[in-house]
């Protein structure tokens, strides 16, 4: 892991965390803000198990080989020329590797991240708020734990 990328992912990370504290704040006690949230919630959700089935149907599940990155940086863009030469040693842009199809898969890898912060938020305003919302938080706890 390159210096840069473990810099974005350190601030990438405090940037989840604020989005989560940001959303729990938000919410609070309200019900229809919760509602809103679950819902927004599970349709990330479906839209981010539709763009799975696009990426791995366009053959664009190797895109970027490596995790969270791409070859070691953040983002396609940062790691173009390594994915040039991958273009060139598998002999076009017709294999695995390709800058469009890395662009599909890093969009996929960023979405289902936001959808987990998501879900996290969820997890944190059932529990803190059970006795308002007069349900257990268990299902959001289950569902954090099954997308760990």
């Amino acid at each position: 892991m390159s210096g840069n990328l473990g810099w974005a992912l350190l601030v990438a990370g405090i940037a989840a965390i604020a989005i989560v504290g940001l959303l729990v704040r938000s919410v609070g006690q309200d019900h229809s803000r919760f509602r809103t949230l679950v819902l927004v919630t599970a349709t990330l959700t479906f839209c981010v198990v539709v763009l799975g089935a696009y990426v791995r149907l366009s053959d664009a599940g190797l895109g970027c080989p490596d995790w969270p990155g791409c070859y070691g940086h953040m983002s396609p863009v940062h790691a173009k020329d390594h994915i040039e030469r991958a273009v060139e040693q598998q002999g076009g842009v017709h294999g695995p590797v390709s800058l469009p199809k890395a662009w599909k898969e890093m969009v996929h890898r960023y979405l289902a991240g936001f959808l987990g912060l998501l879900i996290l938020a969820i997890a944190v305003i059932a529990c803190m708020r059970r006795s308002v919302l007069r349900q257990s938080p268990l299902l959001a706890c289950a569902i954090v734990g099954v997308v760990i």
